[in-house]
C-alpha cells in the first residue's frame, strides 16, 4: 500500500481502487469497477486529487489511456498532447481585449458555416468563392470589427 498522500489523493487505495502492474504503472484490471479510482462513485473520495497532481508521466497515462472506438481505430489522447507541446507557442493574450460585434452569433455562424464548406470541400476554394465569402462578412461588419480590435489592440499596446 502506498504510504504517501499523493497515491491516496490521487487514486485512492491500491488494492482497492488501482494496483500498480510490474513496471509500475497505474492499472485498474482485476477491480470492481464500481470501486476502481476512475468510476464516477469514487469521485467524493479522490476530489483532492487536483490538488496532487503533478503530470508525471505514469499518471497522465493512468489518467490518459489509449483506447478503441466503436469503428475500431485506435485513440491515443497522450500521443496528441505530446504533439501539440511540440507546437511554438503563440501568444494571444490581446484577443480578450477585443469586444465581440454586436451581431456575434449571425457574424460567427456566417464565418464557420462557410468556413466548414472550403475545409470540406463542399464549396469550392478559388478566388470567385472567397470573394463571395469575403463580401459577405463585410455585409456583416468585418471591416468595422477589424478597424476597432486594431483600434483597441494599439491603444492597450499589444500592437505598434
Amino acid at each position: 500500500m502506498a504510504t504517501d498522500g499523493y497515491m491516496l489523493l490521487a487514486f485512492g487505495q491500491e488494492g482497492v481502487n488501482y494496483k500498480l502492474d510490474k513496471d509500475g504503472n497505474i492499472i485498474t484490471t482485476g477491480l470492481d469497477p464500481k470501486q476502481a479510482w476512475t468510476a464516477k462513485e469514487m469521485q467524493p473520495l479522490t476530489q483532492m486529487r487536483n490538488m496532487v497532481y503533478v503530470n508525471s508521466g505514469p499518471e497522465l497515462a493512468a489518467r490518459y489511456p489509449s483506447f478503441k472506438t466503436a469503428s475500431g481505430r485506435v485513440q491515443d489522447p497522450l500521443a496528441y498532447r505530446y504533439a501539440y507541446d511540440k507546437q511554438p507557442y503563440q501568444e494571444s493574450t490581446g484577443a480578450g481585449v477585443i469586444n465581440p460585434p454586436s451581431n456575434a452569433a449571425d457574424f460567427n455562424r456566417f464565418y464557420g458555416e462557410n468556413i466548414v464548406k472550403f475545409v470540406l470541400g463542399q464549396q469550392p476554394l478559388d478566388d470567385a468563392a472567397w470573394a463571395t465569402f469575403v463580401a459577405g462578412m463585410d455585409k456583416l461588419g468585418a471591416k468595422d470589427l477589424e478597424a476597432a480590435a486594431k483600434k483597441t489592440l494599439l491603444q492597450t499596446g499589444f500592437l505598434k
